[in-house]
C-alpha cells in the first residue's frame, strides 16, 4: 500500500497518477479534500483499477461522495422543527460544489415545508471563515428584521455567527437558531455547543477501499455514484 500526496507534484493529478503507475501499484483511489470534477482526459485511465472519493470523473468510475443536498435538506427540517418560520443562510463561495449543493437541499427542505424563501434576501455568502460567518450573520439581521433561524454551510461560519449574535444581545437558541456542518472538534466546546452535520468520512475511506480491492480482484460490478447522508448531530444552538 502506497500513499502520496497532490503537495509533492503541485496538485497536478496526472503527475501524481504517473508517480504510482511507476511503482506499479494494484490499483488507485483518488480522493479530494475539497469537492472536484476532474475531466477524464487529464490522466491515463487505462488497465488500472480506480476509484474516486469526493471527486466526479465520469460515470464509467465508482465515486463516493458526501450527499451535500441532503444535509442541507435536513438542515431546513430540523430548523422547521423547532419552529423557525424566518429562516436564512450563510453559504460559502458560490463556485464551490458542496456549498450549492447545500444551499439547494435548504431551498428544497424549505419548499416541502410550504416555508416561502428569497434566496436574494435571506442568502449572504462568506469564504468559509469564522469571520466571514460573522459579518454575513450582520449583513442578514439589517436584511431580515424577522430573523430567526440560520443554517451555515460549516462549523466555522456558524461559530462567526455565534460569537456575533452573542456580542448582539440574541439569546441561542431562544431567540436564534444557529447550526453548521462538518461537526468540527471545536464544535462541541464553543461556548454555545454547535449543532451540526457530521461527515462519514471512516465510512467513505473504509468503503472505498472495499470498492477498489473488489475490482482488483476482477470484481467489476456496474460503476456507480454513491452518496452518503450525514448525521445531525443536535446540540444547544437549536
Amino acid at each position: 500500500m502506497l500513499f502520496t500526496s497532490g503537495v509533492g507534484f503541485n496538485y497536478d493529478l496526472a503527475q501524481g497518477i504517473d508517480f504510482l503507475r511507476k511503482r506499479r501499484v494494484d490499483g488507485i483511489i483518488i480522493a479530494y479534500g475539497v469537492r472536484q470534477e476532474i475531466s477524464p482526459k487529464t490522466f491515463d485511465l487505462s488497465n488500472i483499477p480506480l476509484v474516486t472519493i469526493n471527486t466526479f470523473v465520469d460515470l464509467t468510475i465508482p465515486s463516493l461522495h458526501p450527499d451535500d443536498f441532503q444535509g442541507g435538506k435536513e438542515a431546513a427540517l430540523h430548523l422547521v422543527s423547532k419552529q423557525a418560520r424566518h429562516p436564512a443562510m450563510i453559504a460559502g463561495p458560490e463556485n464551490r460544489l458542496a456549498s450549492k449543493e447545500r444551499l439547494l437541499g435548504f431551498q428544497k427542505g424549505l419548499e416541502e415545508c410550504g416555508m416561502p424563501f428569497d434566496a436574494s434576501e435571506r442568502v449572504m455568502y462568506g469564504d468559509f471563515g469564522a469571520e466571514s460567518g460573522s459579518y454575513c450573520f450582520d449583513a442578514l439581521l439589517k436584511a431580515c428584521p424577522d430573523l430567526d433561524a440560520v443554517f451555515c454551510a460549516n462549523d466555522y461560519m456558524a461559530a462567526g455567527a455565534i460569537n456575533r449574535a452573542i456580542t448582539s444581545g440574541i439569546s441561542i437558541p431562544q431567540d436564534m437558531h444557529i447550526i453548521g456542518y462538518d461537526d468540527r472538534e471545536f464544535a462541541a466546546f464553543w461556548p454555545i455547543p454547535i449543532t451540526t452535520f457530521a461527515q462519514p468520512l471512516e465510512y467513505m475511506g473504509e468503503l472505498g477501499a472495499t470498492m477498489l480491492f473488489e475490482r482488483i480482484d476482477g470484481h467489476n460490478p456496474e460503476p456507480s455514484m454513491i452518496k452518503l447522508a450525514p448525521t445531525l448531530i443536535a446540540r444547544q444552538s437549536s
